[in-house]
């Protein structure tokens, strides 16, 4: 469900296989379809991508699975969009590189993870 409304909004920036890419920009976008369609966010990873290769940058992974297990869903996905939106203000998040995250969305009684 994710991937296809990701569509609609002509994101992500690339496809890296089945994985989905957002530069800054694109990232930013993202934050503000997860908080219109109630998805959180347990992860962001940055990466550099040079011709057929992918290289994490160690300096920009965000993991917020601890907000996820402390916090009822609703209060979970304001908290992870404001802490993404934190980490994207941070002065060193390079315009070079890509970034994947990991997205869940409620679906009643279960959660959707998706990439």
């Amino acid at each position: 469900m994710i991937k296809n409304i990701l569509h609609e909004y002509k994101l992500p920036t690339i496809w890296w296989k089945e994985i989905p890419f957002f530069d800054i920009d694109d990232s930013l976008k993202l934050l503000n379809f997860c908080q219109v369609h109630e998805i959180g966010i347990l992860g962001i990873e940055g990466f550099k991508i040079y011709n057929s290769f992918r290289i994490p940058d160690m300096n920009f992974i965000a993991d917020f699975s601890s907000i996820y297990k402390n916090n009822a869903f609703s209060d979970f996905i304001k908290y992870s969009i404001d802490a993404s939106n934190k980490f994207f203000d941070l002065p060193d998040v390079s315009k070079n590189l890509m970034f994947e995250f990991v997205l869940i969305q409620s679906t009643e009684n279960s959660y959707e993870n998706s990439h």
